[in-house]
Order: C-alpha cells, then structure tokens, then sequence
C-alpha cells in the first residue's frame, strides 16, 4: 500500500510538473526611459513572488520563461519608480517604459543632512554614479574620481600601491595641515574613505561651493565629499566582482652606464676612488630593486530583502605586489547595511557596521636615492653570496636596504552606526543618528643584524601604536510642506562629535643574537641603553565639537529657488576668547527654462542659473594648540644640586580661532536638445582669512620665540566647465563624450595681522651632496603658493662650468643663495586642466577611456641637479645628460632645473562585454584594461604628475626628510594591465 501511495504521487507530480512545463510562456522584452527611450540595462525583472528573476542586457533585453501561474512582473531600478506590469496569456514580447526619479533634470542628489533634486539644487554640486566610474587597478576613491569633476584637483604621484590619491577642490585654502576635503559616508562625518572599498559605493556627490558646504561649519573649507554606499533592494542577488593586474615601470632615470663612466674617468684622467675599485662589471641598480608588479581583487555581494526589511552585505580583498622589490599592500574590507520600516513607513530604522584590515609592506625611500647613485661597476653580491657594502660615505647597496628592513604598517579600522527616523505627520519627520569610527594602528620595523646604510648596526627593532576612536550624535527635524506653487524645506538639527587619539606606546631596542623573531622579539635585545626604552612616549589627546545647524530651502512654481543655512560650532581646540563660530550660507537660483518665454523651446531643455555666498571653517589644528605647553629644559643647580628646569615650549593663544574661507559663486546648469547635450558654467571667488600659521616673537618678552595666531589672507578665483554630449545614438552604436575644463589664480594677500607680522617664508627645503637645506621656494605676499625663488642659471661657460647671475645680472661662476629672486611669471600650480571621457559602445561591447591633461605648472626637478655633476663620477653615478653636455664643476638649485611640468596623458582605456542572461548568471561582464597607458611631456623626470596640495608643490627631490618639508622620491609610475569579470546571481 504504502509503494502504491509513493507511485501515485511521483505520477501525480510528473503530470502536474508536464502540465506547468505545457503552459510555460516564453517571454522577450525591452525596457527604456520613458523620457528619453534609452534602453536600460542592469534592470531588475522578477516574478510576483520572488520565484524567478533575470536583468537586463546592455541593449535593455531581457527573456524568461513563466508559468501558467506568473502572469505579473515587478520590475526595479535604482533611479527609477518600481513598476508592476500585468503580462497577457499569448504575449511572446513586450515593451516595459520605467519613470525616472534620477535622470539629469530630476536627478537626486545628496547633500548635507539630506538628499535634494538636482533641479532644485541652488549650489554647486556635481553626482558621480558608480557606471561612471573608471575602471581597471583602481583601488582608492579619489582614482574613481580622476577627470570626472571640474574643479577637482585629482593627483597619485608615483606608483605606491599603499598611497591613494591626493584630492584638491578649487585651489589651496589654508597654510596649516591637509587641503584634503571633508568626508561624510552614509551620513556619518568625517570617515576615512578607505573604510568603503570601491565595488560598494554607489554615488559620489561633491560639494564645492559654500552655499553647499557650510552646513559642515568649521571642517568645511576645503570641500565636501559625500559617499552614498549601496543599499538593500526587493529581491535576492549575489554579485562577484574580480580583477588580476600586471604593473611595470612606464620610465626609469636615464643614467650613466659602468662604460659611460669609464670613458668619462678616462678622459678626465681620473680612475675610481679607491675604496670603490672597478669590479669590471656594468650593475643597472635600478633594475636591481625592480621587479613585476601585480596584484588581485575579488569582492563578494549579497542584497536582497522584502518590502519592509532590505539588507545589503559584502566582502572584499585586495592584494597588490609594488614594482619595487619589498613593496606590498593587502586590504579587507567587509560591509553590512540594513534597513527596516514598520507602521506602513511611518518608522524607518538603518544600521552599518564596516572594517576594514590592512597591512603596508613599506620600503625605506633611501633605496630609491642610493639606486640612482651608487656606482654600476660594484657588485651586488660577494663572492659568499653575502650583499656588497662599502664603507664610503653616504653609500648603501639599494638591495640591501630592501632586503635586510622590514617595514610594516597594520590598520584595523570599524564603523558602526544607526539611524532612527520618525514621521511625526505627513511632511514632518524627526531623524537620530550616532556611531563611533575606531582605528587601530601598528607600525613596526626591523633592521636585520647585517643592515647598513651608513652605520652597520646590531639589528633594530622598533614598534609603535595609535588608536583613535571618534563618536557622533546628530539630531534633526525636517519639515517639506507644499502651499499652492510653494514649496518649502526646514531643517534644525543637533550635533555632538569627540575625537580621542592614543599614541600608545613607542618602543626601540637593539643589539639581537639573530634575527629569527624580527620586530616581534623586540623584547629580547641588549641595548646598551636598556630594554626601558620600550617606555619611549605616549601622548593622549581629545577634542569635542558642538553644533547647532538649520537651513531653509523654498521654491515657487518650480521657477524660482532659494536656500539659507547657518551652522554655530563650539570646538576645545580653540582659545576660550573664540570657542565658538558662526557659519551662514545662502544662494538663490532661477529656472529660466519654466518661463513663459522659453518653456515651449525644443532647443533648450533645462537652463537654471545659480548665485551663492557662504562661510566656512578650518579647525585642522592640534587639540591643545591654543595651550601653553611645557618641557624639561637644561640642567641647573640648586644649592650645589643639579636638576632639571621646566620651560615653556609652546606658547598659550586664548584669541587662537577657526581660519574662515569665504566663496561666491556664480553657476549655469542647461541641457539642449532634450538632453543629447548637458553642462555646468561656475565663476568662483573664494577668499580664507585669519590663517593659522606660525609666528616669530622676540623672546623675551616671549617666553618662546614663537606663537600660533591667526593672521594673513589668501584667494583663489577660477572658471569651471563641465559638458556632457550624447554624440551618437542609434540601435547599436552609442557614442556619450564628456569634457571638464578649470583654472583658477592662487594668491597670498598677507601673511600678517594687526598685531603678527611676517613679510615671507621660505620653503621648498631640499638638499644633496654638498648643499643642504636650500629652500627654492616662497610665500609671500601678492604671490601665490608655489612661487619659485632661486639663483638664475646663465648657462655653460666656454670650459663647460655652469654659470649664473647674480643680482646685478652679471655672469658668475659659483651661485650663491644672497642671489636667489623671485622668478617671475612661472608657479608650480597649474594655469588650466582638462578631462576627456568617451564611452562608445556598439551592441555588448563597449570602450571607454579617460585622457587628462595638466598644463601651465612648472616641477623643480631636484634629482636632475643631484645626479648633474660629473666631478662627482669617481664615486657616484651621474645622468647621460650631464655627461652629454661635458658638464663640470657643481651643480646648484638654481633655473637650471626648473622644468616644464605640462602633460597629456591616457589614464584610463578599458574595453568590455556584457553577455545577455545565461542559464546560471543574470549578468556577465569581461572586460579588459589598462592603466596609464602614455603620457605626452616635456618633463625630463621619472613622472610629471605631482602633488599640489601643502605649500611646498611641484618639487621632486632624489633625498628624503628634508628640513621643513618631507620631499621623498618619487615611487616609479607604473603601466597597468587588468583583466576582470562582474558576474550577478
């Protein structure tokens, strides 16, 4: 009975299942912008139910087989409203049309403590989607955003795997600390960008005006960048996103070879110095410490979830091998986003917890300047195998340094936060966010027992920490009421943020049996000085920031718009005379596209101009700046007993304030031809007063001869462009190019105040062989940052030694520094650049490449001078160029080295494929590319692209750790090659 029961319901499910496979229907469709008719890909089509699913294909197709049963489909993109659509029974295909809440004219955007359209946005503010990002070994955000926003001022010198890229908005605005702007992530401020690997980010919004940015208050003044991170949708997905890289050096310094030096030695009648005899060999050094770079990146994602409850999750790993030999960089990153709503919307509950673990295999910089230098006739080994050393001053075999330190950076970072939101009546809702950001950092190091680089050691071991842990609480009611053709938003919000940072505890030791253990057995050394050292120094810090914000937004007939905001922040760093600042901002916009005159047109699709003014704040300064300080000073006697003296090592500030930037801002948003052709026009003025800075005073009546004070005053003015054209689009060919265009002119006002004066500093400190210390830059007064101030060269005399004039413009042939002058005419900031990107597609295949361009800037180039004096040849490497040119005589930081810092370059060419749905993938993608691929310039250097952030730009020196400056070489650019895939579950 009970086999006969079984048969008869395997039979009952084979008709029932040969029943369902009989009514299946087999459905093809298409869906596009109901706007614009542009096919859409990557849309989500699934079943009422959940019970099966697909996405689009790069065409907007889609094909899936439904059963008797599954007549509605739910179809979803971000950016577009959810649409249910009902299917009828003998439909085969069908034409889906979806709404668009994000497209240009209507495009959402985030802003601070809130979101807003872009066509009501009154500021200036640009959206990156993550489809536009660029693509192939990226692995940081300001190389997601390189070319894509006029304004920005995107840099990655050299080829650093651990190094991410130096971001700049609209010129320098401070003299004190990082022009790194402000970064707020899912709403919680001032997380690092490295908590959020790239793959979860789904749009970067910067704001670069003040009317935008001033709700930030005192940590605003040099922009804001906004991360929104992907969140959970309706339905489930699994995505895998990976890549693997191959790197290799683009340039190498062009350097005289072991043959070069001989004939030249020859010919000077000189031989080598003699405790550097001629090993007979021809060592290409740099070629000794390079190696194939490479690396490899895979990321896990899973979203899904119901119509109240979405979660997204994700884990990703990053592994990069350096071009230079040692050199190493290794990431883990893990994301979990959660959202709820309950009582049909009325609560809506968000959570994030996000780490991120790293380790950086740095390498000791000096590799680079000894790889340049040491003499390619020595050996790398001895005859045992052992590294070749010499006792000659300021020599170091380069491998060796590599080889024999250990130089390790481990970062755990964590995030969590929550938000609460209640509607408290329709169009009034009350928000409460808070979470905290912990770091932990270890620094350890270790030179082995046979480690030389000037001094042969004992082994040395070193290990230091740094903790900080930064706590918010933000809260915030909102008010969006419609009256008639009005429209307006209110918000007033609270916010408490302590920062505590934790040196830890620093430790040396030295003189190891052996070097088993590495820096973890710093505890078993014999240093002469005691295994106490491990005491070294430990410094705890903290500060807290209190706000008060509000802003107010209205509109009227959607023609006319007006925002205002102000933010009052009370922070401990500054003196009890100005704890507190008050930041306003305000800016009004006009659509003149919804006039009578201009609604009707077909040319001119959307035109808005925009006029803003807004003050923001600099509070990057240490905690307790504005305090006295103390420290033990020189050995006295009391009553014929020695003891130490405590002084003054910093001076007390009670009027020590916030710096202030100032911005206007005048702006043109327009699309034409119904969005074939889109853009932005801004005019800036931005205007910091009351800089931070370092004073002399006289001592006495001081009791230090210096004081931190405000004073000084410093603008910057420029024109930003930005246009979009959709150049080509048919069936199967689609062409979409954009361009970004800026300039802008830096210039100190003043370095001084009512009561501190300063006429100039000088800066840019480099040194090398026989001059030190030599600063070839200033800032001063009616000039900009980056002003170069050195001896002018006059040339080669007629037996080959340089010459130079002096003051007085006469000729001399040894440059002295009393001669150095401004150097008219020419800055190390650029005059104007450019971005170029273009995505040309036809049917599934797609190429898209990014070219920039830098023009106008000039690059000292150091490492020429250092490496110019063929006096030097018998027991240093020197360039061909300095051989070519028979130069003699010492080389001094004068024009002689001042280079055209101009370039062109193809940063980024990918080409990829996106398959239609297979039988286990909803959507695959193969793509193909390459980093950096040429790069156009006069530039006689390892690389033109350098930093031109801090107040010593557009320097390239061959030493490191410079007085004043921290000028390092530059880590050697690379060429990249990717290969990747995307696949979606």
């Amino acid at each position: 009975m009970k086999k006969l029961l079984t048969v008869l319901i395997i039979l009952a499910m084979c008709v029932k299942h040969s029943v369902s496979y009989a009514q299946q229907q087999k459905l093809k469709g298409k869906v596009k912008d109901e706007s614009t008719g542009e096919s859409l890909a990557g849309v989500s089509i699934r079943t009422k139910g959940l019970l099966k699913g697909t996405l689009t294909d790069k065409n907007g197709e889609f094909s899936l087989t439904l059963n008797a049963d599954q007549k509605t489909l739910i179809i979803s993109s971000v950016g577009y409203e959810n649409k249910e659509v009902d299917i009828a029974n003998n439909a085969s295909e069908i034409e889906i049309l979806l709404t668009s809440t994000t497209n240009l004219v209507d495009e959402v955007v985030v802003v601070g403590y809130g979101t807003a359209r872009k066509k009501d946005a009154t500021g200036s503010v640009t959206n990156v989607t993550s489809k536009d990002f660029n693509r192939g070994n990226v692995n940081n955000l300001g190389s997601l955003l390189q070319g894509k926003v006029a304004g920005v001022n995107i840099t990655k010198q050299g080829g650093d795997p651990s190094r991410g890229a130096s971001i700049q908005m609209r010129g320098p605005s401070t003299l004190n600390g990082s022009t790194e702007p402000f970064y707020v992530v899912d709403g919680v401020p001032g997380v690092s960008p490295d908590l959020v690997a790239p793959e979860d980010i789904e749009t970067i919004t910067v704001l670069k005006d003040a009317a935008s940015t001033a709700i930030y208050g005192t940590r605003a003044s040099n922009g804001v960048i906004m991360i929104t991170t992907k969140r959970g949708q309706i339905g489930t997905r699994f995505t895998y996103n990976t890549f693997f890289t191959t790197e290799n050096v683009t340039r190498k310094l062009d350097l005289a070879t072991a043959d070069d030096l001989r004939t030249l030695l020859k010919s000077q009648n000189k031989t080598f110095d003699a405790a550097l005899p001629d090993k007979g060999v021809n060592t290409d050094w740099q070629d000794e410490i390079l190696q194939t770079g490479g690396g490899q990146n895979h990321h896990l994602g899973l979203t899904g979830g119901s119509k109240d409850t979405k979660f997204n999750a994700s884990f990703g790993y990053y592994n990069q091998k350096g071009v230079i030999k040692t050199s190493a960089y290794e990431r883990y990153t893990g994301r979990l986003n959660i959202d709820h709503s309950f009582l049909e919307n009325k609560i809506k509950v968000g959570a994030t917890v996000a780490t991120l673990f790293s380790d950086n295999n740095k390498i000791n910089y000096n590799a680079l300047r000894k790889s340049a230098i040491f003499l390619p006739t020595q050996n790398v080994y001895n005859p045992d195998g052992s590294f070749f050393q010499s006792t000659t001053q300021d020599y170091a075999n380069p491998l060796a340094l590599l080889k024999e330190e250990t130089r390790l950076d481990e970062s755990s970072k964590y995030n969590l936060s929550g938000r609460v939101a209640f509607e408290i009546t329709k169009g009034i809702t009350f928000e409460n966010n808070a979470g905290f950001v912990f770091t932990n950092d270890i620094s350890s190091g270790y030179k082995t027992l046979s480690h030389y680089d000037g001094t042969k050691g004992n082994g040395r071991a070193e290990k230091s920490n740094y903790t900080s842990t930064n706590k918010f609480v933000e809260s915030f009611l909102n008010i969006d009421k419609n009256i008639n053709k009005f429209n307006v938003k209110f918000l007033l919000g609270y916010s408490f943020q302590t920062e505590q940072r934790n040196n830890g505890i620093s430790g040396v030791n030295t003189h190891f049996l052996n070097d088993i253990n590495s820096y973890d057995g710093i505890t078993t050394g014999n240093s002469p000085a005691g295994f106490d050292r491990l005491e070294g120094t430990r410094t705890l810090n903290d500060y807290k920031l209190i706000s008060y914000f509000s802003r107010i937004n209205g509109s009227y007939d959607n023609k006319y718009f007006i925002s205002a905001s102000f933010r009052n922040d009370g922070s401990s760093k500054f003196g009890p005379n100005n704890k507190w600042g008050f930041f306003p901002a305000t800016s009004v916009a006009w659509k003149i596209s919804n006039e009578d005159f201009l609604k009707n047109s077909t040319t001119i699709s959307d035109l808005k101009l925009r006029l803003g003014y807004g003050v923001t704040g600099n509070q990057n300064v240490d905690p307790y700046t504005s305090l006295s300080s103390y420290r033990t000073g020189n050995v006295i006697f009391i009553d014929g007993l020695a003891d130490k003296a405590i002084e003054f090592s910093r001076l007390a500030n009670p009027d020590l304030k916030w710096e202030k930037t100032a911005v206007s801002n005048l702006g043109l948003d327009f699309e034409l031809l119904k969005g074939k052709i889109n853009g932005t026009v801004d005019l800036f003025y931005k205007k910091t007063t009351d800089m931070i800075y370092r004073y002399d005073v006289p001592n006495p009546p001081y009791a230090v001869d210096n004081i931190v004070a405000n004073g000084g005053t410093m603008t910057n003015k420029g024109i930003e462009i930005a246009i979009n054209v959709n150049a080509v689009k048919t069936k199967n060919i689609e062409w979409i190019t954009g361009i970004t265009f800026d300039t802008y002119k830096n210039n100190i006002e003043s370095l001084s105040d009512g009561i501190f004066k300063k006429t100039e500093q000088l800066t840019g400190y480099i040194g090398g062989r026989g001059l030190t210390n030599v600063p070839v830059q200033v800032i001063t007064p009616n000039k900009s940052i980056g002003t170069f101030r050195m001896v002018e060269y006059a040339g080669l005399d007629t037996s080959g030694k340089h010459s130079y004039y002096n003051l007085k413009g006469e000729k001399v042939l040894k440059a002295d520094f009393k001669d150095a002058k401004i150097i008219e005419g020419v800055s190390a900031l650029p005059s104007f650049t450019l971005g170029w990107t273009n995505t040309i597609s036809y049917k599934n295949l797609s190429l898209n490449f990014l070219i920039r361009g830098v023009f106008g800037n000039k690059i000292y180039n150091a490492q020429a001078a250092d490496l110019g004096r063929t006096n030097d040849a018998a027991k240093y490497n020197i360039s061909k160029q300095a051989i070519e040119e028979k130069i003699t005589g010492i080389t001094a930081y004068s024009t002689q080295f001042l280079e055209n810092g101009s370039f062109i370059r193809m940063d980024n060419a990918t080409l990829s494929y996106d398959f239609k749905a297979l039988k286990f993938v909803r959507n695959a993608r193969f793509y193909v590319s390459a980093n950096n691929l040429f790069t156009i310039t006069n530039f006689k250097g390892l690389d033109p692209e350098v930093n031109f952030s801090g107040i010593s730009p557009g320097i390239i020196g061959l030493n490191q750790n410079i007085s004043n400056n921290t000028i390092e070489p530059i880590y050697y650019k690379t060429r990249a090659f990717t290969v990747g895939l995307n696949l979606t579950f």
